[in-house]
């Protein structure tokens, strides 16, 4: 995972003043800081989460490189390496992300921020469908850690 968002710590108190129904914060699979104490706080609160910018930057060829192999997801998907996500129901890279986003019990709903139109049928067809398997989350996490 990355290193904790700055306000994660202030967002959590507010929390914990049982004064919000939703938060919206960054989730994605290039940023799970939250899932340690965030999210499960959310659930344990009852409150709504909104994920943004679960896409942002994952798919493009300079984003996300690995000191130990050659690449950015963008590689990752030349080589292949979202073709077990298909029988999951993820037929593109961008929607096994946001599949992976949404298989966490805590997640609400994700705010994909897409500026192209033929990326809206794409994106919403990452909701349908059941929640990916452990197995499957696993492998998209192997894909930057």
């Amino acid at each position: 995972t990355t290193r904790d968002p700055p306000k994660q710590p202030q967002m959590m108190e507010a929390m914990r003043t049982a004064a919000y129904d939703t938060v919206q914060i960054m989730y994605s699979l290039a940023e799970r800081t939250c899932t340690e104490e965030l999210l499960p706080l959310a659930t344990e609160m009852n409150i709504g989460v909104i994920i943004l910018r679960a896409l942002l930057g994952l798919l493009a060829p300079d984003i996300l490189t690995t000191e130990a192999g050659p690449g950015s997801l963008h590689a990752a998907n030349e080589r292949g390496a979202f073709d077990f996500m298909k029988p999951l129901g993820a037929a593109t890279p961008g929607q096994a992300l946001l599949k992976y986003v949404l298989a966490h019990p805590a997640v609400s709903t994700i705010i994909p921020a897409t500026s192209k139109v033929e990326r809206i049928a794409e994106n919403v067809a990452a909701s349908g469908g059941e929640a990916l398997p452990p197995e499957a989350l696993r492998k998209l996490e192997a894909l930057v850690d």
